[in-house]
């Protein structure tokens, strides 16, 4: 499996020989590791997290053991962690989610992919009402042989958007899929005239008319530049967005919505000889622009993977850092409304510690997740 942003899994040369679950360790600026179980005797990536509240919260990913992959799933319930039982497509060797989302307490839809024993891959939704798991009837692109959902977004229990990509010869395309009357429909998705492919990593839905999806374009030069595409409930554009100058490869990996009217996007931009930094862009007065954003010092390789905005003013991003050495650790970011600041996050002993995703519900605590090598859910709440 690959994270949102199509960076492939870095695995650890080395076992680290840490323990099934981090307990809680109190760090200044108030974060701390939550205890969070790992389905056992497999490596665990976890790449969303949503919570409809502070006492409900639903954490996704994979979990790779022996020949087979299969969707992870936990839910926390005020009080600890437990490990859910989500369904895997039958017959098939791998099965994941790459995000989450929960409308209520007892309504979430997870998506992701699934691929038989000969590679073909599927698409995957799941929903979950409180006590059960249902696959759902996704329509995979015709002609496509590679595909997945990337992320979600469910403006109530029964109206979801999903979006992310599929490959039809050596072209990759933006992807979008719509859940309304118990079914999922695709939509079309342009991009910008003369791109060459582009991928959808992220989708936030204020309302069932309001979509917002993030990720990048391959324009005419062969350069990888930011994408935006803004959805009224039935029909997608193209919505311009700047990018950093000099850069030889720029993404949007996240996109959160407080309204209708004002977004953030992050994700990260690379030049031709480094570093990679982290890219944080906002809607806001019809128009996309960039905010600066800072970048650890004597980091090398920084990327925001989840953002999350409980009220106008104020977002938080999630994602890691890393360095020379290899090592990377986590990075959270918030913007207080007129600027993004870094908060000291924990990690675990691990070389490779990264959150993925994040949800904070409005005036209470927010909660990232991701995984440390060499693979154990990671679990952090402010």
């Amino acid at each position: 499996m690959t994270d949102r942003g199509g960076r492939s899994t870095r695995l650890a040369a080395t076992a680290v020989a840490l323990a099934l679950a981090v307990h809680p360790a109190a760090l200044a600026g108030g974060w701390v590791i939550q205890s969070t179980p790992s389905s056992p005797g497999a490596t665990n990536l976890v790449f969303g997290v949503s919570c409809a509240s502070t006492s409900a919260c639903t954490l996704v990913g994979s979990a790779a053991g022996g020949t087979t992959t299969r969707a992870l799933a936990a839910r926390w319930d005020g009080g600890r962690w437990v490990l859910q039982h989500p369904l895997n497509v039958p017959g098939a060797v791998a099965t994941g989610f790459f995000a989450v989302s929960c409308a209520s307490l007892t309504t979430c839809t997870a998506v992701g992919s699934s691929a038989v024993a000969s590679g073909a891959d599927s698409l995957l939704a799941e929903g979950w009402n409180g006590k059960t798991c249902t696959i759902e009837r996704t329509v995979n692109p015709a002609g496509s042989i590679n595909m997945r959902l990337r992320a979600v977004s469910c403006s109530s229990p029964t109206a979801c958007t999903a979006v992310g990509d599929y490959v039809v010869g050596n072209t990759e395309h933006a992807l979008a899929e719509r859940l309304s009357g118990g079914a999922w429909t695709i939509e079309s998705v342009p991009l910008p005239a003369g791109a060459k492919g582009g991928l959808l990593f992220g989708v936030s839905c204020p309302s069932a008319t309001a979509c917002t999806a993030v990720g990048y374009f391959t324009d005419s030069a062969g350069t990888s530049v930011t994408h935006a595409s803004i959805s009224n409930g039935t029909s997608w554009r193209v919505e311009a967005t700047p990018n950093p100058t000099h850069q030889v490869f720029s993404v949007l990996s996240a996109v959160s919505c407080y309204s209708t009217t004002t977004c953030t996007a992050v994700g990260s931009t690379l030049g031709a000889t480094g570093p990679q930094l982290p890219l944080a862009e906002r809607w806001s007065g019809g128009r996309w622009s960039i905010q600066p954003t800072p970048a650890p010092k004597g980091s090398s390789e920084d990327q925001l993977q989840g953002v999350s905005c409980p009220s106008a003013a104020s977002c938080l991003a999630v994602g890691s850092s890393g360095d020379a050495s290899g090592s990377a650790m986590t990075l959270v970011e918030a913007w207080n409304g007129k600027a993004w600041t870094i908060q000291q996050t924990p990690n675990t002993p691990s070389i490779t510690n990264t959150l993925n995703g994040n949800s904070c519900v409005p005036k209470a605590p927010c909660v990232a997740a991701g995984y440390y090598l060499p693979g154990y859910t990671l679990v952090e709440r402010n």
